[in-house]
C-alpha cells in the first residue's frame, strides 16, 4: 500500500513538471510559430477589410495568408478609407465568387469608379451596405442597382434616384434612410419586391399617409418598419399601418409629430404582438393611448416614449402588464414621479435599460431599480445618483 501511494506521488510531479514546461513554452510561442488555420482564425475576426489588406504587408506568409478566400466573404470599408483603390486591389486577387457582402460605412462614399466595379465583378451579391458619393449621376445609380438582382439586404444612402428600380423578388431588408423617398417612389418599390419583410424609411420627409396605405397594400409580410422623421405622416397613416396585423413586431415613429392617442390605439388594437414600439418626441400621445397599448401589446420587449405627455398611471398599467418589458425609455417625461418609477422596478425585473434624463426623479426612484432591477443600466442626468 505504502509503496502504491509512493509511486502515485512520483508521477503526480512527473505529471506537474510536464504541465509547467508546457506553459513555459507556450508564453515563448510567437505568433509565426502558429500553424495557418489558426491564424486565419485569427484574422477572421477582424472587421475592416482595410486592416486584412495592412496585414499582408507583415511578411511574405501573411501576404499569401491575408488573400486566403475564407477571409473574403465579406468586404468591410471603414473609416477613411480609399473606397475605389481598395475594392480594385481586391477584386484583382480574390476570386469575386466568394464575395456574398459588401459594406462600405462611415467616411467612406462610393463614386461612380467603384460603383461600376462593384456591378461588373460581384453582381450575384446578396448584401450590400453603401453610400453613394455626390459625383454620381441618376443613370449611373441607376445602371448600378439594377446590376444586382439578387440582393436580400440593402442599405443604401445618398442615392438620388430610385424611380427605376426593378424587380427583385429576394429582396427582404431594405434601409432607404436619408434618402429622397416619396409616395410615387415607395409605390414602385413595394411593388416589386413583394418579400419585403424590414423597412427602414427615416426621415423622409416627402412620405405621406397615401404612402403608408401603399406600404400597407403591398407589404403582406413586414414584421419591421422605422418611419422615424417623417413628418407628413399621421394618425390616417396609422390606421393604414394597422391592417397588417399582428405580423407586425418593430415600429418607429420617433419625432412624428402629427401622430397621437388616435393613430397609437388603432396599431395596439390590431398589431397586439408588437415588441418593439419608438414613439419619442410624439407629444400628442398621451397616458389614455399607452394604457390601451400596454393592455393589448402585453409582449413588448422595448418602449421609447420619451418625451409624450404621460404620467405615473400609464407607467403603472405598462408595468402591471408588460412584465418582460427590457428597454424603457421616458426621457423628458415630466409628469413621471419616483411612484411610477417604483412601479416599473417591481414588476419589470428583468429591465436591462432605462433611461430617465430630464425627469423628476428622486434619489428614491433611483434606488428602486437598483434595488430589484439587478442587471439594469440606468440612464440619468442628476450628478447626484452614484
Amino acid at each position: 500500500m505504502f509503496s502504491s501511494s509512493k509511486s502515485k506521488g512520483v508521477r503526480d510531479h512527473g505529471y506537474d513538471t510536464l504541465i509547467l514546461k508546457e506553459r513555459k513554452a507556450a508564453c515563448n510561442l510567437k505568433i509565426n510559430d502558429l500553424p495557418d488555420d489558426l491564424l486565419l482564425y485569427i484574422f477572421k475576426y477582424i472587421d475592416n477589410s482595410s486592416e486584412i489588406l495592412q496585414l499582408g504587408r507583415v511578411c511574405r506568409r501573411w501576404y499569401i495568408l491575408s488573400w486566403h478566400p475564407i477571409l473574403w466573404n465579406t468586404i468591410k470599408l471603414k473609416g477613411d478609407v480609399e473606397t475605389d483603390f481598395a475594392l480594385k486591389l481586391i477584386f484583382d486577387n480574390v476570386n469575386t465568387d466568394y464575395i456574398q457582402q459588401i459594406c462600405v460605412t462611415n467616411n467612406s462614399q462610393l463614386t461612380s469608379y467603384g460603383a461600376e466595379l462593384i456591378a461588373l465583378n460581384c453582381p450575384h451579391i446578396t448584401h450590400l451596405q453603401i453610400h453613394m458619393g455626390p459625383n454620381i449621376t441618376n443613370k449611373q445609380q441607376t445602371y448600378f442597382l439594377n446590376k444586382l438582382l439578387n440582393i436580400h439586404y440593402l442599405t443604401i444612402s445618398g442615392f438620388l434616384n430610385l424611380s427605376h428600380f426593378d424587380h427583385r423578388k429576394n429582396l427582404q431588408f431594405l434601409d432607404l434612410s436619408d434618402c429622397q423617398i416619396d409616395d410615387n417612389i415607395i409605390k414602385k418599390i413595394v411593388s416589386n419586391c413583394p418579400l419585403i419583410i424590414y423597412l427602414y424609411l427615416r426621415r423622409s420627409e416627402s412620405l405621406t399617409d397615401s404612402g403608408i396605405r401603399i406600404i400597407a397594400n403591398y407589404c403582406v409580410s413586414l414584421r419591421e418598419l422605422s418611419i422615424s422623421d417623417c413628418v407628413n405622416i399621421t394618425d390616417f397613416g396609422m390606421y393604414e399601418l394597422a391592417r397588417i396585423g399582428s405580423l407586425l413586431r418593430y415600429l418607429s415613429i420617433a419625432k412624428c409629430e402629427h401622430i397621437s392617442d388616435v393613430g397609437i390605439k388603432a396599431i395596439a388594437k390590431k398589431c397586439y404582438k408588437l415588441r418593439y414600439l419608438n414613439a419619442r418626441g410624439c407629444e400628442a400621445i398621451s397616458d389614455n393611448a399607452i394604457i390601451m397599448l400596454a393592455k393589448s401589446c402585453s409582449r413588448l420587449r422595448a418602449l421609447d416614449i420619451g418625451k409624450c405627455d404621460i404620467s405615473d398611471t400609464a407607467l403603472k398599467m405598462i408595468a402591471e402588464s408588460c412584465p418582460n418589458l427590457k428597454r424603457l425609455s421616458i426621457k423628458s417625461c415630466e409628469m413621471i414621479t419616483d411612484k411610477g418609477l417604483q412601479f416599473v422596478a417591481y414588476y419589470c425585473r428583468g429591465l436591462q435599460h432605462i433611461n430617465i434624463r430630464d425627469c423628476n426623479i428622486s434619489y428614491d426612484g433611483y434606488k428602486a431599480i437598483r434595488k430589484y432591477c439587478k442587471k439594469c443600466t440606468i440612464e440619468h442626468s442628476n450628478p447626484g445618483f452614484s
